[in-house]
Parts: C-alpha cells; structure tokens; sequence
C-alpha cells in the first residue's frame, strides 16, 4: 500500500471514533442508566419501570391481614364473655335448636317429630302412580270387559310346515333361539343333490330349549323382520330332562294367547275413544264399532260368512 493512502485510512479512523465520542457526549443520561449508576442495589427493568409495585402490594395485604386477625380475637372474645355470662341450661337449648348440618347430609330419610322414628321413603312407582290417577279420566282408568254378545275377534291363520333341527345358540337373544336346519340341495348344472344347512331364528315363547336340542319348528306367524319360525316340540333334549324345563306352547295355547291380546288391543282403543268423546257414547257402543271396523274378512271368509247366513235364513223361513 501506498504511504499516501495509509495516511488518508488512519485520518478518516481517527475523524470517525472522534465523532462517535461527540455523540456519546452529546445526549444525556436516561433514567435507566442513572439508576444503574447509582449506588443503590441493581434492579430489573420491570421492577424499575413499575415503581417497586408488588413490594407495596404485599405490604398492604400483610396490614389488612394482621386487621383481620384482631377483628377475629376480639370477636372470640367476646363470644366467650357472652358464654360465661348466660347460664348452662340456655346454652344447651340453644345448640339443640341449632339443625345438624352433617346428620342432614348423610342421611336422607325424614324423622317424626312426635314418635322420633324414621319416615320411609315413598317409592317413585307409588307417586307416578298417584300423578297418573289424578290426571287420566276414569273412564280410562276403570277397564272395560269384552261383550259378551260380541265373538272373540279372530286372527290370521298362515300356512305352515315342518321342519327339524338342532338348537345351536341360545341366550343371545329374548325368547328366540338359533337353529341349524340340514337339507339337500338341487344343483340344476350337475343334476344332483347336495347337502346343506340353512340356520333359522326360532321364537321360544317359554325360554324352553337348550344348546344341543333336536327340535321340530314351524314356519307361520312372524314375530320379528327375521323371526318367522316357533318351537311346536323337543325330539330329543340334550343336557337337563324335559320335566325340570318350562313346558313348550302348543298351537293352541299360541292361539289362546294371541286372541287374548287382541281383545286387550281392542278394548283399550274402544276406551280411549269413548274417553276423547266425553262420555256421551257407551263403551260397549264404541267397543263394537272398533271390533267391526279392525275385524279382518277375507275372501273366502266372507263368502263363508254368507252362506252361512243364507242357510240360516233359509232354515228359519221352512221352520
């Protein structure tokens, strides 16, 4: 490097740290600087910028808590001067009428005043029950009997057949138990035979059946979307005797059954009728417009039914 321009590098480093040293010079002191210059301890800004706030703070909370203190002392004082100048006798009427908080809430039944024995609880069933029998009409309450010029209404008879099979499942479901149906299957390609199994939902109406049982069922009334099939009897029971089980439902038990809800359904619906009529209608009136309008006729029942009553006709006219 050239002697010229070494001289020209050190004036202009000099002229700089020179103008940096005015600067520095030139403005004041700020307020933090000063406090960090001073002789007092060193403090963080934030203490610095919130005027030692907190120290302020927790030295009026330590003043209203030594008030509170001798607020309370003086009360407790107080209260044991009253103590010591009312006699025993009022002091112990005094805690007995004051109610226990702890024996409240722990126990939920109701004392007598006068047997000072425990109230039982009325039951919720006993109250909804009271609410309903205030609220429903008698006439719904009270509940009607079927006429006994009316015939029992009739139900749908479907056609049936049977089939034999081994109970593998049951307890899954409510009365209804699966079955395995083994058959044979005609393969129209092959012309043959061939075995198959085919499983069906059987209702059991008794919870009668067990794994194992060889059963025969039958196809008619559906209970179910998938329920299309009853027990009729147990071929061969497997695990417990037949006697120590509940009896399978014959057909006509089924039947009996069937009829009997039928004329509950029915009788109900007459009452609630004659209920929304206001009364003015007799029940059994109203029951005999039901049955007649629910009554299911078919076609060869009502050609039956007229025949019948023609020969009638005809037997009383030649009498």
């Amino acid at each position: 490097m050239a002697p010229s321009n070494i001289l020209r590098s050190s004036l202009l480093l000099s002229s700089t740290v020179a103008r940096s040293a005015t600067r520095v010079n030139a403005f004041p002191q700020t307020r933090y600087a000063a406090a960090l210059n001073a002789s007092s301890p060193r403090r963080s800004i934030w203490n610095f910028l919130s005027g030692d706030k907190s120290k302020d703070q927790a030295a009026t909370k330590g003043e209203e808590a030594e008030t509170q203190i001798e607020e309370h002392e003086h009360v407790e004082s107080e209260v044991e001067v009253e103590e010591q100048s009312t006699p025993l006798e009022v002091q112990h009427d005094q805690q007995q009428q004051q109610p226990d908080t702890q024996n409240l809430a722990s126990t939920s039944t109701t004392i007598d005043t006068e047997t000072q024995q425990p109230i039982e609880p009325i039951p919720i069933i006993s109250q909804v029950k009271e609410v309903e029998s205030e609220l429903v009409p008698e006439t719904l309450s009270t509940e009607a009997s079927w006429p006994s010029d009316l015939p029992p209404p009739s139900i749908r008879q479907y056609p049936y057949t049977l089939k034999r099979g081994t109970v593998t499942s049951v307890g899954l479901m409510s009365k209804t138990v699966r079955v395995a149906y083994q058959h044979r299957e005609w393969d129209r390609k092959i012309r043959k035979y061939y075995p198959k199994t085919t499983t069906y939902l059987v209702h059991d109406p008794r919870n009668s059946l067990r794994e194992g049982d060889v059963i025969e069922f039958s196809s008619g009334a559906p209970r179910a979307p998938s329920v299309r099939h009853v027990v009729e009897r147990i071929i061969s029971p497997f695990g417990s005797a037949v006697e120590d089980r509940p009896a399978v439902m014959t057909r006509e038990e089924r039947e009996e059954e069937m009829v009997a809800k039928r004329m509950a359904k029915l009788m109900r619906q007459a009452t609630k009728k004659a209920a929304a009529e206001g009364g003015e209608k007799d029940v059994q009136k109203v029951m005999r417009e039901v049955v007649e309008r629910k009554e299911h006729v078919g076609r060869i029942r009502g050609l039956v039914i007229e025949r019948a009553a023609a020969a009638a006709a005809e037997s009383q006219a030649s009498a």
